[in-house]
């Protein structure tokens, strides 16, 4: 009696220690999907309104309603990483891909860079928080 008495308070409590992490980790391993933008004023290189747009593994880059860059990405847990980038006209194509630290909270999606040798464009992009459209 006292074996089954046992059982039925640690069942439920060893079911709940088994489903909460796997939630968790499930909400926290979501990355960026969806449309999200920015506006900057400056640098002048970069002025405009951004659009990045984030789609099952491709992500693509709008400066003021027009397409200028895209590429791929892999994301694991909350780092992502951008590759295979096509660069808008007179940038050099950038082979290395570029790993960030990605947070979003409600409707605000912002990046931290790790590291991302050799493209400056978008490490300056990123640098500027983005809203969920």
């Amino acid at each position: 009696m006292r074996q089954r008495r046992l059982v039925a308070v640690l069942f439920p409590i060893l079911a709940l220690l088994t489903i909460v992490p796997a939630a968790l980790a499930s909400g926290s391993n979501s990355g960026p999907s969806g449309r999200y933008h920015t506006t900057i004023a400056s640098p002048a290189s970069i002025k405009g309104t951004w659009t990045i747009r984030f789609d099952n593994g491709r992500d693509s880059d709008y400066l003021n309603g027009k397409k200028v860059a895209s590429g791929t990405y892999t994301q694991s847990g909350s780092i992502i990483s951008f590759a295979q980038r096509n660069a808008p006209a007179g940038q050099t194509q950038c082979s290395t891909p570029g790993k960030y630290r990605f947070m979003l909270s409600g409707s605000t999606l912002t990046f931290t860079k790790i590291s991302d040798p050799c493209n400056s464009v978008r490490s300056e992009l990123l640098s500027h928080p983005f809203t969920n459209l």
